[in-house]
């Protein structure tokens, strides 16, 4: 069996490759397959699985992403070069035509000399005086309303801005029948800059969190200001960078040098307040007009507008105004300890009340859960439907062998390649490569239709939610078994070396799990000084259940890492189990039969009314052949992937020796064919066993 492994390993490449189901939908079906004549023809036939679902190794997938790197680094080279190369190209161009049309303009000039004469320049503003009118503006701001106004509303400049009214008595008005609060909408906090000794204006300030909430929101407005200006900064400089590099270009430059840009970070930031609106009237700006004005208009006339005094249609209000103080809310005042307790005792007063009327109060009754079990278990819903091998779009018995004898050894053979062996049921190339099995071991049967009804729609047979269904459940049981396989390793070997106690196990145990010791062939102190990587008898034991079904595989795909890396983990497991000096997972096995004996014989005489839940015994998860233990995988495949083939005939030479040793539940076809007798033991046996025959 040895010779025979190590031939279809050395050859794998000469069977046929397993085809994909798109190619499968385009191809024609093929014609069936002649029947074997010698031993030779019945070898299996290699996989070419597509490259986009090839698996990497780690080296691979390192020059992958350095050769992704240089082309990234080349390609912003280029790309760079040709922006600088198309820079420089459009800067040639345009120093050019600036050329040109600079010769264009000293012809123009030559011809009209009269279009150098600068503009004549605008007359000075002059100081106009102020109009007023009669009715005041509501809406205006008693900022910028005027100095000095009349009850009649006209301007006199030689009085002062506030006079003494006349008498009732003299037929004059009182100011406060002028002005009331019903023509005019006083903002309070506006008069306060004015300061001009008024009383009930002084007393009426804005408090002072306001103020800092107003500070506030212009400082940040400063701060968004500033950095619109930044940007804007930077936009010129680029601008002016490019225009420096244009006149470089130039063969005639001009003859005003372009100004450098200064930026203006380093300028202060001046917070506007409620008083620089005066500055803003009266000061000029510092900004030089633009270039294109307004249609019809002089150069300079927005200049000219803006130092003109402007003329508002407000009135002062010379009168002291009375404002309504505020009236403090019901929730501004603090309530006192008393008023709070009487409060509180209300609200559960009322509370009590309320659950006197309708109401009723939760009580903790003592029931029977198994009886609330069952009758949830009675009137539960639809239960998820549970696919069996009788669920395969199959139509015979014979059908159903070659899924258990040549499908299923193929799917194992692809298993022992992943490195995720405890997440194969979810991969995403998994429905895909039974689909390929499928098509090449029943594609060619006559007697299997290509499609199956699916309500009212016609769909493939091969991705028959059946065969995913049954696959996964197949990989499960695969790999329980093997965990099965490495806890009989581990116990034939305790009992090899005749370890009596557990004192003796335990102090076994620990210097197996003592640098991974276990999975050396020859052991050291260190894990360097060690021999014989994943060669030991315990792995290789455990390892012979995986090839009981890959050596019955015909599509080989590779040397299986996978299943290498999860017979080691398998035993690192088997060893934990024992780490207390015996097999822990018996000794779970045996409390739960305990624990349902012991119910079924209490039974009905148990009392409803006194029954109480025991609370569950806190479990060890790692007991569990399960992804707990993926660390522990993770660490061996990553050994077990630098194998190469010489390696891992060395492994295979090794394991086959422990194949008919192995559990019979859950073995593959290699383990039914190596423990079936011989055609001449058979005959031999016969004769013995029969008395009426007599021998030479």
């Amino acid at each position: 069996m040895s010779s025979r492994m190590s031939r279809r390993r050395k050859n794998p490449n000469d069977a046929a490759s397993m085809s994909t189901p798109a190619a499968s939908q385009s191809a024609p079906t093929p014609t069936a397959a002649p029947a074997p004549t010698t031993n030779r023809q019945t070898r299996g036939k290699k996989v070419n699985i597509p490259e986009e679902l090839r698996k990497y190794s780690r080296q691979e997938r390192k020059d992958m992403r350095s050769e992704k790197e240089e082309q990234a680094v080349a390609e912003k080279t280029e790309a760079d070069n040709n922006r600088k190369k198309k820079a420089a190209t459009a800067r040639d161009c345009i120093a050019e035509e600036m050329d040109k049309e600079a010769l264009r303009d000293d012809e123009l000039i030559s011809t009209r000399p009269d279009l150098l004469e600068p503009n004549s320049p605008l007359p000075e503003p002059e100081e106009y005086p102020l109009r007023t009118s009669s009715s005041p503006d509501p809406y205006a701001p008693l900022s910028r309303a005027q100095s000095s106004f009349t009850a009649d509303g006209a301007t006199d400049r030689s009085e002062p801005p506030f006079s003494e009214p006349v008498s009732e008595s003299e037929g004059g008005m009182h100011a406060e029948s002028v002005h009331s609060t019903e023509e005019m909408d006083v903002d309070v906090f506006d008069e306060e800059h004015e300061n001009h000794g008024t009383g009930n204006v002084a007393s009426m300030r804005a408090p002072d969190s306001e103020e800092s909430l107003d500070n506030e929101e212009r400082v940040e407005y400063a701060r968004l200001k500033a950095k619109l200006n930044a940007k804007k900064e930077k936009k010129k400089e680029a601008k002016v960078a490019v225009r420096t590099a244009v006149t470089a270009a130039r063969t005639n430059p001009p003859k005003t040098p372009v100004l450098q840009m200064t930026t203006s970070s380093t300028k202060p930031i001046h917070i506007l307040s409620d008083d620089d609106d005066d500055l803003l009237l009266t000061k000029p700006a510092n900004k030089r007009a633009k270039v294109t004005e307004i249609g019809g208009l002089a150069l300079g006339t927005k200049k000219y507008l803006a130092l003109a005094k402007a003329t508002w249609n407000t009135s002062r209000i010379p009168s002291e105004t009375e404002v309504e103080p505020l009236v403090v809310g019901e929730f501004d005042a603090d309530e006192s300890p008393e008023i709070l307790r009487a409060s509180r005792d209300n609200k559960a007063s009322k509370k009590q009340q309320k659950l006197q009327k309708g109401s009723r109060e939760v009580e903790l009754v003592d029931t029977d859960v198994k009886e609330i079990e069952v009758e949830e278990r009675e009137n539960a819903g639809r239960r998820r439907v549970i696919l069996k091998k009788e669920d395969l779009p199959i139509v015979s018995k014979t059908d159903y062998n070659i899924w258990s004898s040549e499908l299923v050894p193929d799917l194992i053979e692809w298993c022992g390649t992943c490195a995720n062996q405890f997440g194969l049921g979810n991969e995403a190339e998994l429905p895909n490569l039974l689909a390929s099995l499928w098509e090449i071991h029943f594609g060619n049967l006559k007697h299997i239709p290509k499609t199956y009804a699916d309500g009212t729609t016609q769909k493939k047979r091969s991705y028959h939610p059946a065969i995913l269904s049954i696959a996964q459940s197949q990989i499960r049981t695969y790999r329980s078994k093997l965990g099965v396989a490495a806890l009989q390793a581990v116990s034939e070997r305790i009992t090899e070396l005749e370890l009596e106690g557990k004192e003796a196990i335990k102090k076994w145990v620990e210097e197996q799990l003592d640098n991974d010791a276990f999975s050396c062939e020859v052991p050291g102190p260190t894990r360097l000084t060690s021999q014989g990587a994943l060669r030991s008898k315990l792995v290789t034991n455990t390892f012979a259940y995986h090839l009981t079904w890959v050596l019955a595989a015909k599509t080989p795909v590779g040397n299986p890492a996978g299943a290498l890396a999860l017979s080691a983990a398998a035993v690192a497991r088997a060893l934990y189990v024992w780490k207390d000096g015996e097999d822990s997972v018996e000794k779970r096995r045996e409390e739960r039969r305990r624990k349902i004996e012991e119910e079924k014989k209490k039974g009905a005489k148990k009392d409803k009314g006194k029954s109480k839940e025991e609370p569950k015994p806190i479990e060890d998860p790692l007991l569990d052949f399960g992804e707990n233990w993926e660390a522990t995988l993770d660490k061996f495949f990553t050994v077990a992937q630098q194998f190469d083939d010489t390696k891992f005939e060395r492994v295979y030479r090794a394991s086959e020796a422990y194949i008919t040793h192995l559990p019979a539940s859950g073995a593959g076809p290699a383990y039914k064919e190596s423990t079936k007798p011989s055609v001449n033991q058979s005959r031999a046996a016969t004769v013995e066993e029969d008395r009426f025959v007599v021998s030479d």
